[in-house]
Parts: C-alpha cells; sequence; structure tokens
C-alpha cells in the first residue's frame, strides 16, 4: 500500500445526536478504505460554564417562562443524548468488520476539537444540517473551516444523499493527482464504475474567463472558482455518481461544498499532498 492510500481513521464527530446519513456514509467510506472507524461525542464544557452563571436563563413555555439552568440537570440530559448516539451507532456498526470505537470526550467545541485530535491518515466526516439556515451559523462554518485547516482528509456528506449507487468521480488537477488512486480503489471495492474527469483543464479555462471578463472578486470565492463548481455539476448531470473525490491542493474547499450541494453527493476532499508524503 502507497503512503497516498494509506488512510487509517475516520472520524464522525457528534455534537448531541449521530447524524444518520453521516454515519452511513461513514461506515461506506471506512469499509472501501479499510480504516478505522471512530466516534467522538463532544460534551460541550462551555454550556456547563454558562450554566452556572446567575444571568443565564432557558425559557420552558410549559412551565411557566424563564428558569435557571440547572448544572446537574444539564449534565444529566448529555449523558442521555450521548447514550444515545452510542446506540445508534453501535448499531450502524454491527456488520463493520473492521475496528470501530465510540468515545465521549469533553470539548470547548466540535471545531476545536476536530483541529487538536486530527492528523495526516485520518478522514474527517462532514454532515450538513439538513436546514439551510443552519448550513450558514457560526459553528457550523467553524467546524467546516477547522476540518478543511487540519491535516486529514474531509468527507463533506450533503443533506438527503440522492443515491446509493453510482460512478466513483475522480476531479483530478493533473495526470499524477492522488485522488485517481484512490477513487480507483474505492470503485473497486465498492464494484463501482470509474470516471475520471480533467478538473485542470476546466478550471484553468475559467481562470482566463473570469479575467478576460474582469468580473470582481469576492473576499471568499472567486468568480473562477464559482464558474468552476457550476462548470462541474453541468458537466456530471449526465452521471449518476454516488462518490466524488478530489485533492485539497487543487480546488478551494467551496468548489468542494458547492458540488455536493448541487449534486446532492458526498464529496471526498483528501488530505494535501505535502502530508501525505511524510507519512
Amino acid at each position: 500500500m502507497t503512503g497516498v492510500t494509506n488512510f487509517q481513521r475516520v472520524i464522525l464527530g457528534v455534537r448531541h445526536h449521530a447524524p444518520r446519513e453521516g454515519l452511513r456514509q461513514a461506515v461506506d467510506i471506512a469499509n472501501f478504505l479499510e480504516a478505522e472507524l471512530r466516534g467522538l461525542f463532544i460534551k460541550d464544557e462551555e454550556l456547563g460554564g454558562l450554566a452556572g452563571l446567575p444571568f443565564v436563563r432557558e425559557f420552558r413555555p410549559l412551565e411557566g417562562g424563564w428558569h435557571s439552568i440547572d448544572n446537574t440537570e444539564l449534565s444529566d440530559a448529555f449523558d442521555i443524548t450521548a447514550r444515545s448516539a452510542e446506540r445508534l451507532f453501535r448499531d450502524a456498526v454491527k456488520q463493520f468488520s473492521h475496528s470501530c470505537e465510540f468515545e465521549i470526550i469533553r470539548g470547548h467545541s466540535l471545531a476545536k476539537t476536530i483541529a487538536s485530535i486530527s492528523r495526516p491518515g485520518d478522514v474527517l466526516i462532514i454532515s450538513q444540517p439538513s436546514s439551510p439556515a443552519e448550513c450558514i451559523t457560526l459553528q457550523f462554518r467553524a467546524m467546516v473551516k477547522a476540518a478543511f485547516e487540519s491535516p486529514a482528509s474531509v468527507l463533506l456528506v450533503p443533506a438527503g444523499v440522492v443515491r446509493e449507487r453510482g460512478e466513483i468521480v475522480a476531479l483530478a488537477g493533473a495526470s499524477d493527482d492522488p485522488c485517481i488512486e484512490v477513487a480507483s480503489r474505492i470503485a473497486t471495492r465498492a464494484k463501482e464504475k470509474l470516471v475520471v474527469i480533467d478538473g485542470a483543464k476546466i478550471a484553468a479555462a475559467l481562470r482566463s474567463l473570469a479575467r478576460n471578463e474582469n468580473v470582481a472578486e469576492s473576499p471568499t470565492r472567486t468568480p473562477a472558482q464559482l464558474l468552476l463548481s457550476s462548470a462541474i455539476a453541468d458537466l456530471l448531470n449526465p452521471m449518476r455518481e454516488r462518490l466524488l473525490i478530489l485533492s485539497r491542493n487543487n480546488f478551494e474547499y467551496s468548489v468542494a461544498e458547492s458540488i455536493s450541494t448541487i449534486r446532492r453527493v458526498p464529496v471526498l476532499a483528501i488530505e494535501p499532498r505535502s502530508d501525505r508524503s511524510e507519512q
């Protein structure tokens, strides 16, 4: 096995519940990569600290309005939620043939916890919330940012994945892009067709178009990146892909997010080549 495909852990972070679609995709990708599966329930210490402040209240409409937050009640509620999430996790991995574990850890936020525990060889599962409003919250954006700034690979799972079978697509940024090898391995394990798209030519053409049209760039996404996401999504229209794979070295994470949302398929952004070469 080469360093490119030496995946070791697939990590699903859980805040208040185990996301079912994210959990199913985590089991699948761990099976395809023959990696350990790890579920992490994050016990948020920030909420525990807030509960001890005298001016913090919670609104209980059935109990007459505002009430102070009881730290013991909050801790008990976390324990109940953690046990429920663990049961869901255990049920989902009954047929999983590799090592798996569920761990409850204390942390100030899921984003900070991800940043502290991730390492090369990991795949971090990021499940998109079902509500569009939740997708733009500071909490979720911080988690996405932390995942893509980590040394790990990232699997973006959209809400309502559109299909369970179909092509495995590699969006290559070069002829030797490691995403091709990873996609080939997954396609073989999943018994699916492999499709390789030359993303470098598309990106170069659209960058040139954006320059020629002198379109103003936004602080977060360039016109080329927006056009690239749309162009790739259009190119995928005739296909029935179940997973798209790209290398983080070659494409901005906004491209991965946009394609995942538009096509409603998971997108695996594999970790930077420099990190992998050091393994």
